[in-house]
């Protein structure tokens, strides 16, 4: 069962019981890196309070999983804990979370910690900053979450600190937990934290889709991409979307895996699925040499020509929604994704579908709809290459 409460100042609870003895919690702050004036400030802050959590002792000593991550529209903190050990714990970490104190060496450490991870995600997410960038024509439509070296550069401890006296309030927050125990105690804990006034505004991106195509490549190794953007979906269509990142480019039973892997020509085929959620578009992507670049393109221009003449039938149909279902049902019976969806979910207004209402509504789904999406989405107007 679960069920959802608004404390009276103003704190978000969501609570599902299970009769599992382990108990799952997270708290989710609605401050992302979409609110940052300055890009990678809510990443930094999220490091900050997260140093705290993991060098409290009660926390590292007990045998409890904490972790954290910023997304585009939030920053969430989890515990995962022993029934037993819930109540004392939650305090701390919810105390922790409302209540951080920032320290000078704490921020230098940090930050040479976060300068680690920008080199990291510089060389990672490199084909999908370039492939947005040059499909949107908008230099910064890809802000990294993490920031880059001149941003971090930029951010001061005391700009740190208001940004989180300002975000880091409990009536801008949604606390989920998934588990068997007594919830008062969450309550009252809960109900201890002051209301605070200042939330951050969102900035938004005006997307507009470049029309002019090139393909540039300087380096030995290479990955090539394919990008389509995409304007505001339906719940139908995105069903049929998913199905369709599957069916083109999302796993080992796709056409792009199929001919790449068989012909030799690259070793990792697939789908980003955070660029179709996060940015309007699709992204499929493939690590070749830079001499076959002909190649490949060839092989997508193929693949996307025969799907868009012979769509999808009936037998690949049944296989892609038996694929999604699988996936769909692991996310359902994960007691940590169920935590996080629901808080996902509460704060954003979203309602969340029961699983067998997301497998009523793959099931419904024919090969007239996945054709009619696919021919809505992919054309050539809208198609990019970025290598």
């Amino acid at each position: 069962m679960t069920k959802s409460i608004t404390l009276s100042n103003g704190s978000k609870l969501i609570l599902s019981n299970n009769k599992s003895q382990i108990v799952y919690c997270s708290v989710l702050i609605k401050y992302g890196s979409l609110n940052d004036s300055i890009i990678g400030t809510s990443h930094f802050i999220e490091h900050l309070v997260f140093s705290r959590l993991y060098k409290n002792n009660n926390i590292i000593n007990s045998g409890c999983v904490v972790n954290a991550y910023t997304s585009r529209e939030y920053t969430l903190y989890s515990l995962i804990v022993s029934k037993e050990k819930f109540n004392v714990l939650s305090e701390i970490f919810v105390n922790e979370i409302f209540n951080c104190e920032f320290d000078v060496e704490t921020y230098n450490n940090e930050k040479k910690i976060i300068e680690k991870e920008i080199l990291y995600e510089e060389n990672s997410s490199k084909i999908l900053e370039e492939g947005l960038c040059r499909l949107y024509n908008n230099p910064n439509i890809y802000l990294p979450i993490c920031g880059t070296n001149e941003s971090i550069n930029n951010i001061s401890l005391d700009y740190l600190i208001d940004n989180y006296n300002r975000n880091y309030m409990v009536n801008n927050s949604v606390t989920s937990i998934v588990g068997n125990i007594d919830y008062d105690e969450i309550i009252e804990i809960l109900l201890k934290q002051k209301e605070k006034e200042f939330i951050s505004e969102k900035f938004k991106f005006d997307l507009k889709i470049r029309k002019d195509k090139e393909i540039i490549c300087n380096k030995n190794e290479c990955y090539c991409c394919r990008m389509w953007g995409l304007k505001k979906t339906s719940k139908k269509e995105e069903i049929c979307i998913e199905i369709i990142i599957n069916l083109l480019g999302g796993g080992m039973t796709s056409d792009l895996y199929k001919l790449m892997r068989g012909s030799g020509l690259s070793y990792i085929v697939g789908a980003n699925r955070v660029s179709y959620s996060n940015y309007g578009c699709l992204l499929f992507y493939a690590n070749i040499d830079s001499n076959k670049i002909n190649d490949v393109t060839s092989i997508y221009d193929l693949v996307i020509a025969n799907r868009l003449k012979n769509g999808i039938n009936n037998d690949e149909l049944d296989k892609h929604k038996n694929l999604l279902k699988i996936k769909i049902t692991q996310q359902f019976e994960s007691s940590f994704n169920v935590m996080e969806g629901n808080a996902i979910s509460f704060m954003f207004n979203n309602n969340k579908s029961s699983l067998n209402s997301m497998i009523r509504s793959i099931d419904k789904i024919n090969c007239n709809d996945v054709n009619l999406t696919l021919r809505k989405i992919i054309s050539v107007d809208k198609i990019d290459y970025c290598v």
